[in-house]
């Protein structure tokens, strides 16, 4: 297995990994051996609900009962909605707290997870209330896409028809401006 990755010197261990509930710990620790030594596993159950107050109290209860300090790192592991409402919890948490990101999905492996931009929903706004908290590290790990439903894969109509395929065209098709 290849691991590609875009890291920063030093990254920090995570103290709690958050993740999609589809995924296990022993999933997590088979496509990423690094983190076997992690204690603390919080499932989420991943969807535009995870981005919202309930979301966000259930995620900063949970770090409050693991006891994540001003220097521990959080890490999340999921598709686009798991990562956000991760990044903007840690984002939050103690003004701010590392995060590691590790997207499952093909958006959330080209576009979601980079860039540091964190949000929630509210009032029926998707995306309206939102951080910039950049990742200390995002580890992309292709054998993920394997995990999806077939909508979600790249060679499925569904997602050429504008459920995510667009985000991951749209750069090379951007105009350079220096």
């Amino acid at each position: 297995m290849e691991f590609y990755t875009k890291l920063n010197e030093g990254i920090i261990p995570p103290e709690v990994v958050f993740h999609d509930a589809r995924f296990t710990s022993e999933d997590i620790v088979a496509n990423y051996p690094a983190w076997t030594e992690v204690n603390h596993w919080v499932p989420l159950e991943g969807g535009e609900g995870l981005k919202s107050w309930v979301g966000m109290e259930h995620i900063w209860a949970s770090m409050e009962r693991v006891g994540v300090g001003r220097g521990q790192t959080v890490a999340a592991v999921g598709g686009g909605t798991v990562t956000d409402a991760v990044g903007f919890a840690a984002s939050t948490w103690k003004r701010g707290v590392p995060t590691v990101l590790m997207p499952t999905t093909l958006v959330g492996m080209v576009d979601a997870a980079h860039g540091g931009k964190t949000a929630l929903n509210f009032h029926g706004f998707k995306n309206i209330l939102g951080t910039h908290h950049p990742p200390q590290a995002v580890i992309v790990i292709p054998e993920w896409l394997e995990s999806l439903p077939e909508q979600e894969l790249p060679s499925s109509p569904v997602l050429r028809r504008g459920n995510g395929w667009p985000r991951c065209t749209r750069r090379p098709c951007m105009p350079f401006s220096p």
